[in-house]
């Protein structure tokens, strides 16, 4: 299994997106966002964070889940949620052929911005 991280975007808000993981077992696909709080203060929801996915940078994100259950996290503590290929069909279909882009964006109450962190899967020859 391969676990490779993600870019982390930085976005004056309490709350961060610390990695977004994709494990890959041949067509079977996860993908993990975890996102955390490095501030002294609780950073108040809702906190949403939304997937997307594309086939190359050519192309438009199409959003394939949004998690929007989380009412707060706290100061220094970590939430993260995972989604699975046989979810989503597009997902399915990029996983299937090869190569692919995921994007996470968190959204929080008082934030500067929203945050987002992508990560690229190139499959080695």
């Amino acid at each position: 299994m391969l676990v490779l991280g993600g870019l982390v975007a930085s976005a004056g808000a309490d709350a961060t997106i610390e990695e977004l993981l994709v494990r890959r077992k041949g067509t079977d696909v996860n993908i993990r966002v975890m996102v955390r709080n490095p501030a002294v203060t609780v950073q108040k929801g809702p906190v949403v964070i939304e997937l997307y996915v594309r086939d190359t940078a050519s192309n438009a994100w199409e959003k394939i889940n949004t998690w929007n259950d989380i009412k707060q996290i706290k100061a220094g503590e970590k939430v993260s949620r995972d989604f699975f290929q046989a979810n989503n069909a597009k997902l399915r279909a990029l996983a299937a052929d090869g190569a692919f882009e995921a994007r996470a964006v968190v959204k929080m109450p008082g934030g500067v911005k929203d945050m987002e962190s992508v990560y690229s899967w190139k499959d080695k020859p």
